[in-house]
C-alpha cells in the first residue's frame, strides 16, 4: 500500500512512501521479514487481551507504523493487567455475556477517548479501568452488534459495486486506499458508472484523496473526483 512514510505497518501490510523511487522501495521490501517475530509476538499479546476478555476480537489501530509495536504491545498488556485484576476482586457481572467473540475492541493510547465507532468497534483507551470498560461494553453490546451488521451491509455493497465497476469500465485493476473510506469508495465508483471515462479502460485505478500517476502506470483519483 502508499502512503507518505514507508515501513511496515501493525496489521503486517508493507507501506511504500509514495514520493519515493522504486530502488528505495525495492531496498525497502528486501528488509520486510526482519518485521515478522514483531508481528507473531503482537499477535500472542493480542491472543492475551481476547482471553481476558471473553473472547473479545482485537483489532489492530489502521496506518501505525510496526515501530510503535512496543507501544500498542504495553497498551494490551496494561489492559490485560487491570483486567484480570479486576476479575479476580470482582469476577464480571452475572448478566455479562459468556463470550463476546462477535465484537470487536481496538486498543488505543492512554488519551483517547472510550466510545463505540459507527461501525461498532469498541474503542478503549489504555488508561481505562476494567470496571468501566466491562460496564461500558455491557450497555452497548446491543448498539456495537447493529452498528456492525449495518457496516458489513456497506461493505458488501462497496464489494459489488466495485466488481461492477472494474468490469463495465474495461479496469485491469481497481483499488482504494487505507484513507479512503467504505462510503467514499462506493460514492465513487458510482459516479464512475455514470459519468463511465472511456479513458481508463485498460488501466489499474486507485481511489485516494488526491491525484497522481506512477512511474509503473498506476492512476490515483481522489474519491470525490470532478
Amino acid at each position: 500500500m502508499f502512503s507518505d512514510w514507508m515501513g511496515v505497518s501493525l496489521d503486517g501490510h508493507v507501506v511504500l512512501d509514495r514520493s519515493e523511487v522504486p530502488t528505495n522501495w525495492f531496498n525497502h521490501l528486501k528488509s520486510f521479514k526482519q518485521w515478522d517475530s514483531v508481528l507473531e509476538q503482537l499477535s500472542d499479546t493480542e491472543k492475551l487481551l481476547s482471553s481476558a476478555l471473553c473472547g473479545i476480537q482485537v483489532i489492530r489501530p489502521l496506518n501505525q507504523a510496526i515501530n510503535m509495536g512496543m507501544v500498542y504491545s504495553q497498551r494490551l498488556l496494561k489492559l490485560v493487567t487491570s483486567l484480570v485484576s479486576f476479575v479476580r476482586a470482582n469476577c464480571f457481572p452475572e448478566s455479562f455475556a459468556k463470550s463476546l467473540k462477535d465484537l470487536n475492541l481496538v486498543a488505543e493510547s492512554e488519551s483517547a477517548a472510550l466510545k463505540l465507532s459507527t461501525t461498532g468497534q469498541f474503542v478503549v483507551p489504555a488508561s481505562c479501568s476494567a470496571e468501566v470498560l466491562v460496564n461500558f461494553i455491557h450497555r452497548n453490546k446491543a448498539e456495537a452488534q447493529t452498528r456492525q451488521s449495518e457496516h458489513q451491509r456497506r461493505k458488501d455493497k462497496e464489494k459489488r459495486i466495485t466488481k461492477q465497476c472494474k468490469e463495465e469500465l474495461g479496469l485491469l485493476f481497481l483499488a482504494k486506499e487505507s484513507g479512503v473510506s467504505v462510503e467514499q469508495m462506493t460514492a465513487s465508483c458510482e459516479k464512475l458508472l455514470i459519468e463511465r471515462p472511456a479513458a481508463l479502460a485498460e488501466h489499474r485505478l486507485r481511489v485516494a484523496q488526491y491525484y497522481s500517476v506512477m512511474q509503473g502506470g498506476d492512476i490515483f483519483i481522489p474519491w470525490h473526483w470532478e
